[in-house]
């Protein structure tokens, strides 16, 4: 491979695969040569084999810290542009976004100052420019001047190649302009820069380049209306087409989708079906192959998309069996997966059983750090190493996979229903399934002609500050508004800290969209529930809807208003086989055993918690527990008392890292996810431990039961999925900040509840306790009871002598009349639900 920059060098697959392969091999007798390590990361940027965002990894780690003199000037500014490169592609794959972005513009202005003004590389590097400044929201005008820079160099040069890049990045400049000012004009000048970048780019030598220019002119010809279809459908075709073989995948997949999408749109489902499962297979086989926590995240991306619309098709169809079965494909694939892992190694008896936890055990302990850190290189490499071993030693075990029919994905219990909801671009449904189907039967479908993923998107963020995400073919009309017109309970949420009468207003647009839940949606699912005369509920959320207190959806209006919880029990899962893997896991576990109950009230830096010493030593008593208690709760403690418990209590603040962004995760050391004094438990802390025994763990603590909201929200990735990974059957959670006094009220029902159940079914063939249904009856008594009804719960405390309860009375009686109900509001009952079996 040439020293003098990333455009030259071999130029197959099987070359740069060869020159890895040679340099990796060199750099493990000199770990720190400069020259072998710069020339690695220019064969990783011209690898198009494996997942991009680990390749991006290996480009970063190869080219930092190299040494000017040790490698010349010539290969220095050359890893200069890589790492520009590098940061400007990480910041769509899971890095930093803006940040990354503003990182790589320094690399390429470093690199400008060494070239030559008006070179080919001084060209190559404003074009680099160019290409990151178009992907800043706000930077984006800046890159026509670094375009005109290179296409003057270029055009004199007669570069054919480097011509067609500038050209297609104008036309792409273009474009970012039509959409910001609608000029029409400006349409006109992308097209005809495609077209001049398509008359200088060779099919055959570049194939990449010309599938996406004819992506390009699709989409500006799909702009044109309905009548301009058939031809924008000719280019994506033409794309499909042309890609082609392995290194090519990805991007077919993602003409496979525009493709998809057009059809889509315009309710051509049979066009559109058969390109759709085209996409979502090989999306499911790219998604297999990274060994990264980071890498498959990635690769997740888009996953549930392509299933809802695939649905979609399959529905209008009229094929509503299959439409469940590829939402199922298309749910918690990777979770699925890591508990697949584990019930195969529950199996003693297979062979290779001790080899196979040995392997799992090394690779759940370096997947641990990239929950909520940064990976070291070598640990992706080991990982790498590992994953193949433990897919050679499997390749012939029965694993846990998806239902194939209905039977398998109904439920085993009598009285309960499987809620699998369906929300694509252009409409949604909801298919119910009970204990005996064997189909979907037709009065079990729900349809929802109107109900889109933009409705999705205004019950979370609210009302979309420009038009610039909305279809130009699909008005607001067209899809049914929802009511919710100012912000979305996530936006308000967001904000409700950080501007006078936030809570206020947090409330209250949480009132209106559940409230537009109701009337939208989960009114004629408890209307169906009700006449199939099931008492459970198991909701698969997806599209944003894991976001939703679904069970806190209004289904009656007015001074009773009754919510779904009034009508069913609910339960939430990822998916129906991962609930089936978690039924089968919980076994004959009980509630009845030892417990870990540990709570911190008093921080050094974070607001305290006055009600979570009341909690712990409530919780503590119904579950004949000695508490841990602020000092007490160590981390180090904390963790010892996991392994045996039978029930797990942590009442904390939360770290609300699901939606701090991806700068959560960047970091070396991984940072605490719930907090315990001066220390905090992180997804590392957690993930190394071994709950094999736990019925239940219960998290007390604001914002545990959010998914992250930076990554592919259907792969269920949080604080929930984590403890099911170490070996819990279920887990109570909080979908908000729960309100510290009323938190503590609800936990004590909600242990009387479960002991109650727990010791009536004790000794006799009866089902042992059932969380879901107790917390069901905490949060509906929490709801329901008055001033006076709670109050009844400290005096009898304070009767029996625990004197310290006599200040919350007094405060919960003052603050109101004795027949208010303080806690009617869902902000206060409803942020917990249960997730598991």
């Amino acid at each position: 491979m040439s020293p003098d920059g990333p455009a030259t060098g071999p130029g197959t697959e099987e070359d740069v695969e060869a020159v890895i392969r040679r340099l990796t091999e060199k750099l493990r007798v000199r770990p720190t040569h400069n020259r072998t390590r710069a020339l690695l990361a220019i064969a990783y940027d011209r690898r198009t084999d494996g997942n991009r965002e680990e390749n991006i990894r290996r480009i970063l780690v190869h080219s930092d810290s190299l040494s000017r003199k040790k490698i010349g000037k010539a290969l220095w500014t050359a890893t200069r542009v890589l790492r520009g490169k590098a940061f400007r592609d990480r910041s769509a794959t899971g890095g930093l976004g803006v940040l990354d972005l503003q990182v790589a513009l320094s690399f390429f202005g470093e690199a400008l100052d060494v070239y030559a003004k008006g070179s080919p590389l001084w060209a190559d590097v404003q074009t680099e420019m160019a290409i990151t400044l178009l992907r800043h929201p706000d930077l984006w005008p800046n890159a026509r001047r670094h375009i005109d820079k290179a296409l003057e160099v270029y055009r004199t040069s007669a570069s054919g190649p480097a011509l067609a890049v500038a050209y297609e990045l104008l036309g792409d400049w273009y474009v970012l302009m039509a959409r910001k000012t609608g000029a029409a004009r400006a349409r006109q000048a992308a097209l005809g820069e495609y077209s001049r970048s398509l008359a200088r780019t060779d099919r055959s030598r570049d194939t990449a380049r010309w599938a996406r220019l004819q992506l390009a002119i699709g989409r500006l010809a799909h702009a044109g209306g309905p009548a301009a279809d058939d031809i924008a459908a000719g280019h994506f075709a033409a794309s499909v087409q042309a890609l082609t073989g392995a290194p090519l995948r990805t991007a077919r997949l993602g003409a496979l989708r525009e493709l998809a999408d057009l059809h889509l749109r315009r309710g051509r489902w049979a066009d559109a079906l058969p390109h759709y499962a085209e996409a979502l297979s090989l999306a499911l086989d790219v998604a297999r192959e990274p060994a990264t926590v980071g890498g498959r995240r990635a690769a997740a991306v888009g996953i549930s998309d392509l299933a809802h619309c695939l649905a979609y098709c399959q529905y209008r169809q009229g094929n509503p069996d299959q439409a469940v079965l590829t939402l199922e494909a298309g749910r918690g694939r990777l979770l699925l997966d890591r508990l697949a892992d584990d019930a195969e190694a529950g199996d003693c008896d297979a062979p290779g059983h001790a080899q196979r936890t040995r392997l799992r055990r090394e690779i759940r302990e370096l997947e641990s750090r990239g929950y909520g850190g940064m990976t070291y290189l070598e640990d992706s490499e080991r990982l790498e190493v590992l994953r193949r071993k433990y897919a050679e030693l499997t390749a012939t075990a029965p694993r846990a996979q998806s239902a194939a029919s209905i039977a398998e994905l109904a439920p085993r219990e009598p009285g309960t229903a499987l809620v699998v909801p369906l929300i694509s671009p252009v409409g949604g449904a909801i298919f119910l399934v009970t204990h005996t189907d064997r189909c979907v039967a037709p009065e079990n479908v729900l349809d929802f002609p109107h109900v889109t993923t933009r409705h999705i998107d205004w019950w979370l963020e609210g009302e979309p500050e420009s038009d610039d995400a909305v279809d130009e073919h699909c008005s607001v009309d067209d899809l049914g508004a929802p009511a919710v017109t100012t912000a979305g309970w996530l936006a308000a949420y967001r904000r409700r800290d950080k501007e006078a009468a936030g809570e206020e207003r947090w409330r209250t647009t949480m009132s209106e969209v559940c409230g537009d839940l109701g009337r939208t949606l989960i009114g004629a699912l408890a209307n169906r529930l009700l006449e199939l005369r099931s008492s459970r509920a198991v909701l698969v959320p997806a599209a944003g809807l894991q976001f939703l207190p679904l069970h806190a959806a209004v289904i009656t209006d007015g001074p009773g208003a009754r919510y779904l919880l009034d009508e069913v029990v609910v339960e939430y899962a990822p998916s129906a086989a991962i609930r089936s893997l978690l039924h089968t896991r919980r076994g004959g576990r009980r509630t009845a055993g030892q417990a870990l109950v540990a709570g911190v009230s008093r921080y050094p830096s974070l607001p305290p918690l006055p009600a979570v010493p009341h909690e712990v030593e409530l919780v503590g008593a119904l579950l004949d527990s000695a508490p841990l208690l602020d000092s007490l709760a160590t981390r180090e403690r904390v963790l010892d008392g996991m392994a045996d418990a039978a029930v797990v209590h942590l009442a904390c603040h939360g770290a609300g890292w699901a939606l701090a962004g991806p700068g959560f995760r960047m970091a070396w050391d991984p940072p605490a996810i719930l907090y315990l004094g001066e220390e905090g438990l992180s997804f590392q802390d957690i993930l190394g431990q071994d709950l094999q025994k736990a019925r239940l763990v219960c998290l007390s603590a604001c914002d545990t039961g959010l998914v992250e909201h930076s990554l592919p929200w259907d792969e269920h990735e949080g604080l929930v999925t984590v403890f099911l990974q170490t070996g819990a059957a279920a887990v109570v959670s909080a979908l908000w900040a729960a309100d510290d006094r009323s938190t503590a009220l609800l936990m004590q029902r909600f242990y009387t509840e479960l002991t109650a159940a727990e010791r009536a079914g004790a000794g006799t063939a009866g089902r042992p306790g059932d969380p879901a249904r107790a917390l069901r009856r905490a949060q509906l008594w929490l709801r329901d009871s008055t001033r006076v009804e709670l109050a009844a719960v400290y005096e009898r405390l304070v009767a029996d002598g625990h004197d310290r309860f006599i200040e919350p009375y007094t405060e919960l009686m003052l603050a109101g009349a004795p027949d208010d109900r303080p806690y009617a509001h869902p902000a206060f009952w409803a942020p917990f639900t249960f997730t598991g079996a």
